[in-house]
């Protein structure tokens, strides 16, 4: 560098031998020379130019990163400082926080905010809080009813003996950990949202289920009412009308939703009555249903205007006791249980009846022909048959293989039928003046499409002669014949003629739109062949005139000897 800054101000001498004398080029080449020259001029000045600025341009560098240093080195002093003072501010905040965090922490108090049913418990202590709420726990277990509400009316649910227990602890405990749980952060903001916007709880009483329920037990018993269909009220025997019942509907309360309803009224203090829930279970017939749609299933008719007047006295007699009988479904209809025992004492008559093949005299004479038209509106009304039993002998009335005999001694012969149908049904019997039995049994109609009518007939299977020959028996005289007239003496009378035995087979035709769809076997009647009964009538007593009358012996009793047979 020195050599450099040198150079121009001592010039280098120029060599004496390249001058030694003045010889003159050609024009050409001192131009080329020259040019030579200039350009190792220019050359040589920016080479010295670009050394210049390498070594500003490194001055500067070096220069620059010094300062850089400098500002590092002060930057770490200041960073290290800031540091230290951050840590400071840290661990006194930190040791503030774990100061807080211990109080909230180890706070015996509630936080302000919190309150009970109402009353305030912030900054008291468990014991202070506890003393507070006394009263309002006591008037709320003091409640001794609860008041209950179905269909407008009201009932009172008795509570003064039940066990109960309160949720006081409970809410105080969880009261109590509000802002005292958790880390600082947590515990410092939980606190902060109670001062601002409060913790309220509710005080509540809880009763023991089973108590309560024993309770609503006893209040469902007032209300339960069991689902009843429709029926027959009431049957006007005059008109022969049917007056219906209402349907009512089925309640039972729903005690496990009253329960719940309780309990949740008694833990939020509703005092207002509790609505009672039920369940309701429908009928399945409603009186809709049965009006009008009552029909006439069957009806069986005989005639009796030859019987003598005692005999019809009992025919009408017995058809006003069965009249209007009503027979819920699955129930048994018994002629004997409904006309009673045939005695004189009872209202009854004496008409001739059959017994053991023959015509006697009996209270209550005529009631087979009862029985008889009875089972024939039965059978057609399609209604099963429990018992029935033909007569000894055919019967003027019916045709054969068609009849029903009854006998009320030890009621052992009987005419019953069971209705088998899911409603009611009635029996209207009556007699009309032309001396008309008539028996009616009303109902819905035939549960099937397939018949809408039931007729019955009967057909001669095989006959019997008897053997030997008529019985003559002695009567005295004053013996009633058939015909209601007496025996004289000397007097031979047929009381009963030769007759030959049957088996009679009886069937029921099925009938659709008058057009015979089905026919079945029903009984089988068998009648006994008998040889004839002759009465002679003996001749007349002359009485023994010493007989005198006992005037201490007693009235004679009337006959209630109960009539075998009709």
């Amino acid at each position: 560098m020195e050599q450099n800054r040198q150079q121009p101000s001592q010039p280098p001498a120029q060599p004496e031998q390249e001058y030694p004398e003045v010889v003159l080029e050609p024009i050409e080449d001192l131009g080329l020379n020259r040019m030579k020259n200039a350009k190792r001029r220019a050359a040589a000045k920016k080479k010295r130019q670009r050394r210049r600025i390498m070594i500003i341009v490194l001055s500067s560098v070096v220069a620059l990163l010094l300062i850089a240093l400098t500002f590092f080195f002060i930057n770490l002093q200041r960073e290290a400082a800031a540091k230290a003072a951050a840590e400071e501010a840290l661990r006194i905040q930190l040791e503030q926080e774990r100061i807080e965090f211990e109080e909230l922490a180890n706070s015996t108090v509630f936080c302000n905010g919190i309150s009970v049913n109402g009353v305030s418990i912030g900054g008291m202590s468990m014991d202070e809080a506890k003393a507070a709420l006394a009263p309002t726990e006591q008037n709320l277990t003091a409640r001794k009813s609860i008041p209950l509400t179905y269909n407008g009316q009201l009932y009172s649910l008795d509570l003064s003996g039940m066990s109960y227990t309160t949720n006081l602890n409970s809410i105080l405990t969880e009261a109590y950990r509000l802002g005292k749980t958790g880390d600082y952060a947590g515990m410092k903001a939980e606190k902060s949202d109670v001062e601002i916007n409060g913790r309220a709880y509710t005080l509540t009483v809880s009763y023991d289920m089973s108590s309560l329920l024993s309770g609503i037990a006893q209040i469902a018993a007032q209300i339960d009412t069991v689902a009843q269909d429709a029926g027959i009220a009431s049957v006007d025997k005059e008109s022969r009308t049917i007056i219906f019942s209402d349907e009512v509907v089925g309640i039972s309360v729903d005690q496990t939703l009253l329960a719940q309803r309780i309990t949740d009224a008694l833990l939020n203090g509703v005092s207002s009555p509790v609505e009672v829930p039920v369940n309701e279970t429908q009928p399945a017939v409603t009186r809709a249903s049965l009006e009008g749609k009552y029909v006439l299933r069957a009806s069986a008719t005989t005639n009796f205007s030859s019987s003598p007047s005692a005999r019809k006295y009992n025919v009408r007699k017995g058809a006003e006791l069965i009249n209007g009988t009503v027979l819920k479904p699955g129930e048994t209809f018994s002629t004997n249980d409904t006309l009673g025992t045939r005695t004189k004492a009872n209202g009854w008559k004496e008409a001739n009846a059959y017994e053991s093949g023959t015509v006697v005299p009996q209270y209550g004479g005529g009631v087979c022909q009862l029985s008889t038209t009875l089972y024939n509106a039965v059978v057609k009304a399609d209604l099963e048959v429990v018992y029935r039993r033909n007569h000894s002998m055919p019967v003027t009335y019916i045709d054969k293989g068609l009849d029903a005999t009854i006998n009320s001694v030890g009621n052992e012969i009987d005419f019953q039928f069971k209705n088998n149908t899911s409603s009611d049904i009635v029996i209207f019997g009556y007699t009309t003046d032309k001396n008309w039995v008539v028996f009616e049994i009303r109902g819905l109609p035939f549960a099937t499409t397939e018949y809408d009518e039931i007729k019955l007939t009967s057909s001669r299977v095989s006959t019997n002669s008897p053997d030997g020959d008529e019985i003559t028996i002695e009567v005295p005289v004053g013996t009633e014949k058939a015909d209601g007239t007496l025996m004289v003496e000397g007097e031979t009378y047929q009381a009963i003629a030769r007759r030959d035995g049957y088996v009679y087979q009886s069937y029921k035709n099925y009938y659709l739109n008058g057009e015979l769809v089905r026919k079945e076997k029903l009984a089988l009647s068998t009648y006994k062949s008998f040889a004839g009964e002759i009465w002679t009538c003996l001749v007349a007593e002359t009485p023994d005139p010493s007989a005198t009358l006992d005037p201490d012996a007693p009235e004679p009793l009337p006959d209630d000897t109960p009539s075998p047979g009709a």
